[in-house]
């Protein structure tokens, strides 16, 4: 009993709108996620509907080769064949819509060496089946793992388990330590302009010490010195107990309005917005319990967290930084010169999704997995050449700028143990 052949298209329904069917989805579905969508379980009981040696069809969104909830889902699929993965990226397959759509085809058996895949660049008219066979590149598909599935050819894939055993992932490497930004809740109360912030300290000049330098992503270039024009008026979580004592808000804005007077006058017309956040403090005009605000204090590394590439580096000046930007604390020239890398670039793109116009995502989860070589720390070579570029950059000094990252790139070809061949996959 079953079907030949299921082809479908499952609706997208999120976590939370079906949550009291969870237990009855735990206990029936082996690729259970508390956070998984509807799709997850769409596709594993299109599978036991099938008979042996049937074939499955679905178009979905591409998010499941990586998203950290199909984790159970990636893993369970690896007991069937995989015959074809068509990656769709942004293009516009449903004009309502930008669903980074992708065809994925099974077939009932046992696992096979190898599968088709194709990254599909136009929705090209005429013979678009011939149009995809000239795109297919063979993927093997014992080297998906349950982490994330990397639509690549097999020379690329093996090139990046090459460069995952040649030190140790970033995220071991910085102790953890890669923090996003601070997260307001409410901007227009709390980031302020340049002339707000002069005029708040002429009144009062107390009022300086919570009055911070402020940096969004698009402040943040690669190797160049962000320029500060916005600041943030910051009472993290604790500070006014700290300061008052445990009152009520009435009583503890009063001791704020005499002690920090211009501020608390800025702040007044923002009360009600600043009350009906979700991730305030223990007062509205307090941020959300952070860890890390003095990391923001010292030197960091810091960048955007859409791009095209890493725009990542230094922040010497005590910038604090939004929720468009993530930072490492330490200002470590060689593990920036690394992350601004070509290597480093084509390791990342190959294990997360890109979205519209070709911009990364860089996030955590994915972060943590860039590999960081052995020999890192011991590269003066690198250091020099990194220190070059900036103050090259900034005017300090004189110099072909692409050829510095030239440089750079050499250098870090050298820690990875890259070989000709393997340094022209990168570069391709």
């Amino acid at each position: 009993m079953g079907f030949d052949e299921i082809i479908g298209n499952p609706p997208y329904i999120r976590q939370e709108e079906f949550s009291a069917l969870k237990p009855y989805l735990q206990a029936q579905y082996g690729t259970y996620a508390g956070t998984a969508d509807l799709l997850v379980y769409f596709i594993e009981l299109g599978l036991k509907l099938l008979r042996p040696d049937s074939l499955f069809n679905f178009i979905i969104s591409n998010k499941f080769v990586r998203a950290n909830f199909r984790k159970a889902l990636r893993q369970w699929l690896q007991q069937y064949r995989l015959l074809e993965i068509l990656d769709f990226g942004d293009l516009p397959v449903f004009e309502e819509a930008t669903t980074y759509p992708c065809i994925l085809q099974i077939q009932k058996q046992m696992p096979a060496e190898f599968f088709r895949a194709a990254n599909i660049p136009a929705l090209e008219q005429g013979d678009f089946t011939a149009y995809v066979q000239g795109l297919h590149f063979e993927s093997a598909q014992s080297a998906l793992t349950p982490e994330g599935w990397t639509l690549a050819d097999t020379r690329v894939q093996q090139l990046l388990e090459k460069l995952k055993k040649t030190g140790v992932p970033l995220g071991e490497y910085v102790q953890g330590k890669i923090y996003y930004g601070v997260k307001t809740g409410l901007n227009e109360s709390f980031v302020i302009d340049a002339a707000t912030r002069e005029r708040l300290i002429a009144e009062d000049g107390r009022c300086g010490e919570v009055i911070k330098p402020f940096l969004a992503g698009r402040d943040v270039k690669r190797y160049t010195a962000p320029k500060v024009d916005k600041y943030l008026l910051l009472f993290p979580k604790g500070w006014t107990k700290a300061q008052f004592g445990d009152l009520a808000e009435v009583e503890a804005f009063v001791a704020l309005e005499k002690q920090c007077p211009t501020v608390a006058r800025f702040l007044t017309p923002f009360a009600e917005k600043g009350r009906s956040r979700y991730d305030k403090g223990d007062y509205w005009w307090e941020m959300r319990a952070c860890d890390y605000y003095g990391e923001f204090e010292q030197s960091k590394i810091v960048f955007p967290d859409i791009a095209l590439k890493m725009e990542a580096t230094l922040s010497f000046d005590h910038e604090y930084c939004g929720n468009t930007l993530y930072i490492i604390p330490d200002a470590d020239l060689k593990l920036l010169g690394l992350l601004c890398s070509r290597v480093v670039s084509f390791f990342y793109s190959n294990i997360t999704s890109s979205i519209r116009g070709g911009y990364l995502r860089f996030i955590r989860q994915y972060l943590e997995q860039i590999p960081v070589p052995t020999g890192l720390n011991e590269s003066a070579e690198l250091e020099m050449l990194v220190d070059k570029l900036i103050r090259t950059r900034r005017g300090e000094l004189e110099g072909d700028i692409a050829e510095i990252e030239r440089e750079i790139d050499r250098v870090v070809y050298g820690l990875y143990g890259l070989e000709d061949g393997e340094i022209g996959i990168v570069e391709d």
